[in-house]
């Protein structure tokens, strides 16, 4: 997800040591375990709860009015589930497109949705998806297979971030380096009812992946005749969700209508759903609290402990990792970084245990390794259990005394010599206390002096993608419940190594723990891959994430989140 930014990995490998190790995938959030409810693949027909097989929508009766009001994110670059690589963005489509699957209402996975079923050959490698009857897209157009193909063709021709989603898919991988044509993907309609994928490796979380916003059908007709731009006009954008587009007003807000050919119509909950695209905590805390919105994502620290008394604080746990880049190449390397003493003295400068009581305070927990509790081996053995910790929070007093002395031995004793540098942050309130209290602490204990480049949402992603920065923040939440997914975000081959670490013996042991369904040897791979962050510190984890929303929930039903992705689909007033 994902995701709280939430590009190309090494998934394909990743999906055949998944194949017979996990029984369930899927990161969770809200009131969800963190399981997902999709079957392992076997050779019968895999049919799930659909809450009912309704007819079209199609000439439904008006629904009564209710405006929801909400804010989820800054201005986006693109609606185009293609192009979707941040939660924020992925959450608003995945209210406009739907896939083969759907989150499920509950929090605790994915159910089938354009799908009415599916069968899986013995081998785990051709899937066999039947299209519900009653599907058509927002112009009364019915949804086929073939919108499906041209949707995933599209995916991995096209260079896009999270093309990576479906490289488990047969010549997925050989396309998006152009060793292969698009019409080789493993993906084709058998008719319009019926779509068949074939795989390369068995992937036992493949049912929530077509339930991504990037796995959604696209229009042909519809994409071709809008252009670059084709996304962000209601005439071109027809969608196949529960929404549409209404209107889309630049830096102000996205609007949504219900979609009258969506098979659930009748059930779904607001008439019109309202994105508020706001990245100034104070003025999203004000609307927040005139009414104007209804949810918001984000909000000034210092107000926490107030919102929490007044009930309208929430936090749940989220599996994920805040932490900082360190750039390694590009534009903006500073070369004295490239020193592994240093990095460390910058990490142990940093006091995380503050960060989360005094900073954060959102139910977050110091980070001593990248990869945070809650994945599983066979026995039920947590990874994080066994992981070699890279620091001791516990002990700050001594950490600082390490990196005084990891700094003289770099050769800047007392930070002599040593050149400014500078932390870049998204604008938002909670970033820039943490950025502010890393520069005082690394002036304070390291003589360091660092500045601050915040900057709006999508050119801090811009200046992070192009490597024009020396330390960047950043954070990550799973995509399924594996280590893999954090794993691979740092191997060469990865789309979103934006810090430039290109290390083979990493490489080799991530993609050792992929070769395997052995349990114990994943982990003792990823153990070993761990190891070398922890060496070499390419990124310097800060903390575990929580999810935290304003949202008075005694006014709402039928809110549900996952994968730190808000759902208001069927959010009725109560």
């Amino acid at each position: 997800m994902k995701k709280t930014i939430l590009k190309k990995a090494a998934a394909a490998v990743l999906c055949a040591a998944m194949a017979a190790s996990l029984t369930a995938c899927g990161g969770g959030s809200g009131s969800s375990t963190g399981q997902a409810g999709s079957e392992a693949a076997g050779g019968n027909t895999q049919a799930e709860a659909q809450g009912g097989e309704t007819q079209a929508a199609g000439g439904a009766g008006e629904k009564a009015e209710f405006i929801l009001t909400v804010q989820n994110g800054s201005e986006p670059s693109s609606l185009d589930p293609n192009e979707a690589h941040a939660n924020d963005v992925m959450d608003k489509i995945l209210h406009m497109y739907e896939g083969l699957a759907k989150y499920r209402t509950d929090g605790t996975g994915v159910e089938l949705a354009q799908a009415s079923d599916y069968t899986v050959s013995d081998d785990g490698l051709v899937y066999t998806f039947t299209l519900r009857d009653d599907i058509f897209w927002s112009d009364g157009q019915p949804v086929v297979a073939g919108d499906f193909v041209y949707s995933w063709q599209r995916l991995v021709s096209g260079g896009y971030d999270n093309s990576y989603f479906i490289d488990m898919v047969l010549n997925s991988v050989e396309i998006q380096k152009g060793e292969k044509d698009k019409s080789e993907l493993g993906v084709k309609a058998i008719d319009d009812k019926t779509l068949e994928v074939t795989l390369k490796v068995p992937c036992a979380y493949f049912i929530e992946i077509v339930a991504a916003a990037v796995t959604s059908p696209l229009r042909q007709d519809m994409v071709e005749a809008g252009g670059d731009g084709w996304h962000a006009d209601p005439t071109t954008n027809i969608s196949n969700g529960a929404y549409k587009l209404a209107e889309w007003s630049n830096q102000e807000k996205i609007v949504m209508v219900a979609n009258d050919q969506y098979y659930d119509y009748e059930n779904l909950g607001p008439s019109q759903l309202v994105w508020m695209l706001m990245d100034d905590d104070n003025a999203i805390l004000a609307s927040f609290e005139s009414g104007e919105v209804a949810y918001a994502n984000t909000f000034p620290g210092e107000e926490i402990d107030r919102l929490k008394d007044a009930g309208v604080f929430q936090a749940v746990p989220l599996t994920g990792t805040y932490y900082m880049e360190i750039n390694c190449e590009g534009d903006g390397v500073i070369p004295e970084l490239n020193d592994p003493k240093v990095r460390r003295a910058l990490a142990l400068a940093l006091d995380r245990q503050y960060i989360v009581d005094a900073i954060t305070k959102k139910g977050e927990v110091a980070a001593d390794t990248f990869i945070p509790s809650g994945f599983l081996d066979g026995e039920g053995k947590d990874y994080y259990d066994s992981a070699d910790k890279f620091w001791d929070n516990s002990d700050y007093e001594a950490n600082c005394e390490e990196a005084k002395q990891l700094l003289a031995e770099a050769g800047f004793p007392d930070g002599v010599g040593f050149p400014a540098i500078s932390y870049s942050i998204n604008n938002g309130s909670g970033h820039a206390a943490i950025a502010e209290y890393a520069q005082n602490a690394w002036k304070e204990v390291l003589n360091i002096d660092c500045s601050i480049d915040s900057q709006e949402w999508q050119v801090f992603l811009d200046t992070r993608d192009s490597g024009n920065y020396a330390i960047a923040r950043a954070g990550w939440t799973v995509d399924y419940m594996d280590p893999a997914s954090l794993m691979e975000l740092w191997m060469t081959s990865s789309g979103n190594n934006d810090v430039h670490f290109y290390n083979d013996e990493y490489d080799n042991y991530v993609a050792a723990a992929a070769a395997t369904d052995d349990q114990k040897v994943r982990f003792d791979n990823f153990h070993k891959a761990e190891a070398i962050l922890k060496e070499q510190l390419p990124i310097i984890p800060l903390y575990y994430y929580s999810e935290a929303f304003l949202m008075d929930t005694s006014k709402y039903d039928g809110f549900y989140t996952y994968l730190a992705m808000p759902m208001f689909k069927y959010v009725k007033e109560k």
